[in-house]
């Protein structure tokens, strides 16, 4: 497994994301933005994520995991903190680590705060 450290903490990533996605801008300004850049900014947290979606287990699944072990209550998630939290994900592996393909509406199991997300493929960086 190619090991990957980004720099999340680089302030150019905060307003690249704003930039591609548009309706994130109130996100950023969240406790909850903090929480997801320090998990997704933790190199072995980040290993697993890009390790578990190279073997068809959507990131974002891991992702909401991840939040709710740091102590954040996934269930109070608005609709729109969801797609914000699936926007960054989309973001760091498609802008960040350079997956050039995605694979939508992969099950995310029913169990679980959100029922499909995304896969990310063709890898060029």
């Amino acid at each position: 497994m190619k090991s990957d450290v980004i720099n999340l903490a680089a302030p150019e990533v905060r307003e690249d994301f704003i930039k591609t996605y548009h309706t994130a801008s109130e996100f950023v300004n969240k406790p909850l933005f903090s929480q997801c850049m320090e998990i997704l900014g933790n190199k072995a947290y980040s290993e697993v994520l890009i390790e578990c979606n190279d073997h068809g287990i959507p990131p974002a699944k891991l992702f909401f995991w991840l939040l709710e072990g740091h102590g954040f209550d996934v269930s109070g998630l608005t609709d729109g903190d969801r797609r914000c939290i699936g926007a960054l994900i989309a973001f760091i592996f498609k802008e960040l680590l350079h997956y050039e393909c995605q694979k939508d509406n992969v099950s995310a199991g029913d169990e679980f705060v959100i029922k499909t997300a995304a896969l990310y493929f063709c890898r060029t960086g």
